[in-house]
């Protein structure tokens, strides 16, 4: 997610209109859009073969239906979290990566504490991550004037709440390890490939000295035989 100090044409302490400046440009442009539009056409996807609501129906039409609420899901969760929640209390709930830098158990530390805690605009120390508690409790209740009857209440409401709650915590996880992760994959990768060009150049080599000992021993058997 797009850090909002970070961006030079913004002040150093954000203000409304600079935390609404990036809701907007998350939500309209890659990748944040992207991933979005991706999560919600994916959960759309795993609704139609999983849970199928009546209300919504089946089919295309059912689909559509899946995939508009969850669009809408992500897009309030969005707007309460980088704009009304971070705006009315003036704190920054996202998730900011600590990288290799540091030592392994604060990067630990920092991303099992993070979500609950956030910073605020006036540097005074950590908060209660408020953006993303209220964020998510709030873009769950919203949920309820477009989700069939059956999926709104207190229930439904608190599940759609603490499945969000799980996925942020995930993301962070993706956000702070992925990129090491990936580091090693490509480094395994590139060893294998290594090992592998060595193991057929070794073979090449074999065949090449088995190829010229046979030679060799013709030529002298050819001689003999003269």
């Amino acid at each position: 997610m797009a850090r909002l100090w970070l961006r030079p044409k913004y002040p150093t302490t954000p203000t409304v209109i600079s935390r609404f400046e990036l809701f907007v440009q998350d939500a309209t442009t890659p990748p944040v859009s992207e991933a979005l539009t991706a999560g919600a056409y994916q959960t759309a996807a795993a609704c139609q073969f999983v849970i199928k609501h009546s209300d919504w129906g089946t089919g295309a039409n059912g689909f559509m239906y899946k995939f508009g609420s969850n669009v809408g899901d992500n897009s309030s969760n969005l707007f309460f979290r980088e704009f009304l929640i971070a705006s009315l209390f003036r704190e920054d709930g996202e998730y900011h990566r600590q990288g290799p830098d540091q030592e392994p158990i604060e990067r630990w530390k920092y991303w099992a504490l993070q979500p609950f805690t956030a910073k605020k605009d006036s540097g005074a120390g950590k908060t209660l991550n408020l953006p993303v508690i209220i964020g998510l409790v709030g873009s769950a209740v919203l949920s309820n004037s477009y989700y069939p009857r059956h999926q709104q209440g207190v229930v439904p409401t608190t599940e759609r709440a603490a499945t969000k709650f799980g996925l942020n915590y995930l993301g962070a996880f993706y956000t702070e390890f992925g990129p090491d992760v990936g580091n090693r994959l490509f480094q395994l990768t590139v060893r294998a490939h290594s090992w592998w060009n060595s193991r057929w150049a070794l073979g090449v080599r074999r065949k090449q000295t088995s190829s010229a000992n046979n030679s060799k021993r013709t030529s002298n058997q050819l001689r003999l035989s003269k």
